[in-house]
Parts: C-alpha cells; structure tokens; sequence
C-alpha cells in the first residue's frame, strides 16, 4: 500500500523572502518550500502534493466582487473542491484550477493577479480518494485574457499558453563582465591593458531595451506545445514530427499523459516547428504582427534574453558568483552526473538538497 499526502493551502504569500526586518504581518505566510525529504529505505512508499492558492507574493483572494464573502469559500476553494469532486487527478486539479483562479481574478482590473501554484511529489496519478487515474491532457475551452499590466506582472493568456512575466524597460551592458570566472576568448576578451594599469578593458556592449515586455518565466513545455500539435493534426501526433517520437509524450494519442511529463521542457523541435507553434499561439488569442497595438508572440532577440536573465546583476550567476547557490534556485548538472565524463558537473551542489520550487 503506497501512503500519499495531499497538502491544500489556501492563504496569501505576500511575505518577502528573505524579509528586510523582523516583522508582524497578517499577510499569509513566506512563500518558501522545504527541500523534500526522502522517506528511508525499506519503509512504505510515499508522496505528496502541496496546492498553493497563489504563487510567492501574490495575494489569494476570497472575493472578485468586492462583496461581504461570509461564510462563502474563497475563490480558491469554490474552483479546486469542483475538480476534485469530478474525479479527475489531483495533478489534473492543480494544474487546472490555475487557469480557473487566474482566469476569474484576471476579469477584473481592480484585482492583483492571483495564480496558484503547486509541488508535486506523489508517485502516481491519484484522483482525491487515493485512486489510481488517467491524468486527462484535455485543457478547458479556450478563453483569452487581456489586462492592462506592470513590470513584474505575470501574464498568461489562455490556459495552454506559456506564463510570461513583464520586464521594464531599462539599459544593460551585454556580454559577461571582464574579470567573470571562466570567461572565454571568443566571448570578446578581457581586452587589452590599459597604458596606466592592469585592469582588462571592458569590451561589453551597452544596449538600451527601449519598451517594457513579456517573457517566459520557464521553457515552452510538453504540454503547452502539444496543445498545438493537437489542435493542428486534429487531435493526433504524427510520426512524422520529430516531437512526437522523441520521447517528449508516453504515447501519441495522450489519453494518458502525467502531468510530471507533460510539465516538463519541450524538446526535438526545429526552427520551422517553432514558427508554426508561434504563429498558431498568435491566431488561437487572435493577435499577430498586423496587430502591433495588442503586442504579440515571438522569439525574443539575444538582447532581450540576457537582460532578463540577468535580472539587473552583473555577476556570473543571477544569486551571485558562488556555484553553491545554485542548488537553491533549481536542479541542475549536479553530482549526480559525475559518472558521466563527458558531461559538466557543479560539484558544489547534491542532487538530495537540490531544491524545488512550486510550479
């Protein structure tokens, strides 16, 4: 018998992390996650879910309305109790019940943005009662949103498009700073000396991001780019789409697709595939280059990647030049792949402490 654990949290996560000072606040809790702990050898086999009601920093709502809520539940619950009566997968739940939330919230402007999110652990595709179930790949009607935002605001459109979030305009130097670790030549070079020191030249570009914009928060994912392939080859995968048999999906016909799988990066897909995704995405919430007044989907240039990515720092890494806290923001090439010669590993982090984030 396999014991899981279903952990539902419906509370606000305004509190900053790490907070400036040590402070009352009613405003939830801090949106942080324990490292998971594996259970020990030979003891029952377990797993978890965590449901949030809103991403780190959100609020979580009871009312859209500005209403008296009473003794209603909040809009949290109302949606989430719905899905898990209906039998489906608890991860068919968390993933579904965002888009619901967000999708309510997101129609009135009054309203801060609230996404839920969740941390999944479970072994297996359970629905509420501990049954095993299909996890159904089959996303709600489409419906597009469009609401004014500000810098650092999510933005998610439908529920199979990708989450964005929008960086402000600004300036950056482009390229990494001249005495960075491991920098290479081809990188531009520390440049030559100067005539009245040592200190390398910094050959960096200075590039000015002229207009704030929306980027994704993670990778276009499995399940976001099949909802493409679906809606294009009508409900198929072909054979004849490298995507389809690269091990992105179980199966081709997804009637039974983990969300685990699913959730993950999208991967074997060309520059045309691309393209088609973009251009199918732009259709489906009916916008497009011919419509520059709306914004639309596209690549974004090599520019507009790194000064996001960078976050405003200049160090080799976003926490900073310290390796070792990498291990806090995901789980990357790590000791886990000392075995494997011909890969690069961060030795400084270990797979058991790595640390997950909430989707």
């Amino acid at each position: 018998m396999k014991v899981n654990g279903i952990f539902v949290i419906d509370a606000c996560r305004e509190i900053p992390v790490p907070p400036a000072a040590p402070k009352k606040s009613t405003k939830g809790f801090a949106p942080v996650v324990a490292a998971p702990v594996p259970p020990p050898s030979g003891t029952t086999p377990s797993g978890m879910i965590v449901l949030y009601a809103a991403s780190a920093g959100q609020v979580a709502h009871t009312v859209v309305d500005g209403s008296n809520p009473g003794d209603l539940p909040s809009i949290y619950t109302k949606h989430l109790s719905k899905l898990l009566e209906s039998g489906l997968a608890v991860q068919t739940s968390a993933t579904r019940v965002r888009w619901e939330v967000h999708k309510e919230v997101a129609a009135n402007p009054n309203l801060k943005p609230q996404t839920p999110a969740f941390y999944d652990e479970l072994l297996e595709t359970i629905d509420v009662w501990g049954k095993v179930v299909p996890t159904e790949a089959e996303p709600s009607d489409p419906v597009s949103i469009r609401r004014a935002v500000e810098p650092n605001d999510p933005v998610w459109e439908c529920e199979t498009c990708p989450h964005l979030v929008v960086v402000s305009r600004g300036s950056f130097k482009m390229g990494s700073a001249p005495r960075e670790a491991g920098r290479e030549p081809y990188e531009g070079g520390p440049g030559p000396a100067s005539s009245f020191g040592q200190k390398p030249v910094d050959q960096r570009i200075e590039v000015t991001i002229p207009e704030a914009f929306a980027i994704g928060t993670r990778e276009v994912t499995r399940g976001e780019f099949y909802a493409f392939v679906r809606s294009r080859y009508a409900g198929a995968c072909p054979s004849t789409l490298a995507f389809c048999t690269s091990g992105n999906l179980p199966n081709n016909l997804g009637k039974s697709v983990s969300s685990e799988s699913l959730n993950r990066p999208v991967t074997n897909v060309s520059w045309r595939d691309v393209q088609d995704y973009i251009a199918w995405l732009n259709q489906h919430i009916g916008l497009g280059p011919d419509k520059p007044g709306k914004g639309y989907y596209r690549l974004p240039t090599e520019a507009e990647w790194e000064y996001a990515a960078r976050g405003g720092v200049e160090s080799r890494f976003v926490p900073g030049d310290d390796p070792s806290k990498l291990c806090l923001y995901g789980n990357g090439a790590d000791q886990s792949l000392n075995t494997m010669t011909l890969l690069a590993a961060n030795n400084t982090c270990n797979p058991c402490c790595s640390r997950k984030r909430p989707v």
